[in-house]
C-alpha cells in the first residue's frame, strides 16, 4: 500500500489492483459492486476487494473516499479497534493507474455466513439482517434458524450501537437496510457486523458515493442521508423484523408493545412516521444496552409495562402450570402434649354420665 507518510508512519490509501494477491470467492456481488473477492494486500494481510461496477467507477468522489481511510487511520486506538470490530470499514482505494477500481475491506467472520441448508459455511451465503424477518414456518421448512422476538432484538442493538457510535463521531450511515448488515448468533450473544460502509456519509462534507437506496427503504422526505433517516430507517428495521414482513408499510403497535414497553412502542411508531421525538436518542441508547442482557443461555426475557424482566413465551403457547405448593409438614410434638385420641375418649365419657344422670 502507498500513500502519504504521517507521524505514525506509512498511511495506506491507495493500492494498484496489480499488486493485490486473489485466494478466493466471497459473498455474491451487488448494489455498487460486480465482484468480491479475498485477496492477500501488499502487507501481507487478506482483505475484500470490492471491485465497482462501471458506473460508480465514473461517479466515485476520489477525494471523499481517501478521507474516510485517513479517518479511521487518525482514530485513537480504542475507536479504531471499535470501528473494525462492528464496520467493514474501506482500508484502502484500489487503482488502476489513476482510476478507481474499488476499495479493499476486511472479511466478515465466518460465523456471519450459512450455507444452503442454514448451516455455518464460510464465504457461502451471508446470513444478513432480512433473515430476522423469516417467518418461523418458513424457516424450519427452507432448515433455516428461527429468530424469536428477543433474539430478534439483541441483533438489532448491535447494529444501533454502531449506528449511534458513528453519529457521535460524525458519520451517517445513510444506506441502512437489512442487506448491508450480517449478524451471528451463537445461542447466547449476538454480533453484527456494516457492510458497504463506503457508502456511509460525512455529517458534514461530501460523500463518496451518490445517495442511493432500496425503494421499500426511502425515506418520505427529500432530506439528505444523516441522522434522521438512520433513526426513520432502523424504526423500520425493528418493526419489520417483529412483524416478519420485510414489505409491512404500517407499524402494528401490539406487536411491539408485546416485547417491549408502550414508551419504546410509542417512539419507534413516531419514528416511522417521520417524526422526531425528542427522547429517542437516549431512550435508544438505553435499549442498545438492555436488549442483549434479554437474552441468556438458560431463557429468553422481554421488558413489558408489567414487568422488566418478564420471560417469553411465544405467542399462542400455554402460561406454565403453577406448581402446587407442598403441604405443610406437621408440627412436632413436644414431652408434655395431650394426645387427641385421649381428649376424645374423656368427652366421650363425660358424654355418658350425663345421660345416667338424666336417666336416674
Amino acid at each position: 500500500m502507498t500513500g502519504a507518510t504521517r507521524a505514525g508512519g506509512a498511511h495506506p490509501q491507495y493500492v494498484q489492483a496489480g499488486r493485490l494477491v486473489p485466494v478466493g470467492g466471497y459473498a455474491p456481488a451487488g448494489g455498487q459492486s460486480t465482484r468480491l473477492t479475498r485477496c492477500i494486500g501488499p502487507d501481507g494481510d487478506e482483505y475484500v476487494f470490492k471491485t465497482y461496477t462501471p458506473e460508480v467507477r465514473e461517479a466515485v468522489r476520489l477525494p471523499a473516499l481517501a478521507a474516510m481511510t485517513s479517518w479511521r487511520l487518525d482514530l485513537d486506538v480504542a475507536d479504531r479497534a471499535e470501528l473494525d470490530r462492528a464496520c467493514a470499514w474501506p482500508r484502502a482505494v484500489v487503482l488502476d493507474g489513476h482510476a478507481v477500481q474499488g476499495v479493499l475491506v476486511r472479511p466478515a467472520p465466518p460465523a456471519m455466513f450459512v450455507d444452503a441448508s442454514g448451516r455455518a459455511n464460510a464465504w457461502s451465503l451471508p446470513r444478513h439482517l432480512d433473515a430476522l424477518a423469516r417467518p418461523e414456518a418458513k424457516a424450519r421448512k427452507l432448515g433455516y434458524d428461527y429468530y424469536p422476538p428477543p433474539v430478534k432484538l439483541a441483533v438489532l442493538a448491535r447494529l444501533l450501537r454502531t449506528m449511534l457510535w458513528l453519529h457521535e463521531r460524525g458519520y451517517a450511515i445513510g444506506d441502512l437496510q437489512p442487506r448491508n448488515a450480517l449478524f451471528s448468533f451463537d445461542g447466547r450473544a449476538a454480533d453484527v457486523l456494516l457492510v458497504d460502509c463506503d457508502a456511509c456519509v460525512p455529517l458534514s462534507g461530501e460523500p463518496a458515493h451518490a445517495q442511493r437506496d432500496p425503494e421499500g427503504w426511502k425515506a418520505p422526505w427529500p432530506e439528505p442521508f444523516g441522522v434522521r433517516t438512520d433513526m426513520f430507517k432502523f424504526a423500520w428495521l425493528v418493526a419489520r423484523s417483529l412483524q416478519e414482513n420485510t414489505a409491512a408499510t404500517a407499524p402494528d403497535p401490539d406487536r411491539l408493545r408485546a416485547v417491549m414497553q408502550s414508551r419504546t412502542c410509542d417512539v419507534l411508531v413516531e419514528l416511522c412516521g417521520g417524526g422526531q421525538p425528542a427522547d429517542a436518542v437516549p431512550l435508544l441508547r438505553d435499549k442498545s444496552s438492555v436488549w442483549p442482557t434479554l437474552v441468556t443461555p438458560g431463557a429468553l426475557y422481554v421488558q413489558t409495562d408489567e414487568s422488566l424482566r418478564r420471560r417469553w413465551r411465544p405467542v399462542g403457547a400455554p402460561p406454565p402450570v403453577p406448581t402446587a405448593p407442598p403441604p405443610p409438614a406437621p408440627a412436632a410434638k413436644s414431652g408434655s402434649e395431650i394426645p387427641a385420641g385421649f381428649v376424645v375418649g374423656v368427652a366421650l365419657v363425660v358424654v355418658l354420665v350425663a345421660l345416667v344422670l338424666l336417666l336416674a
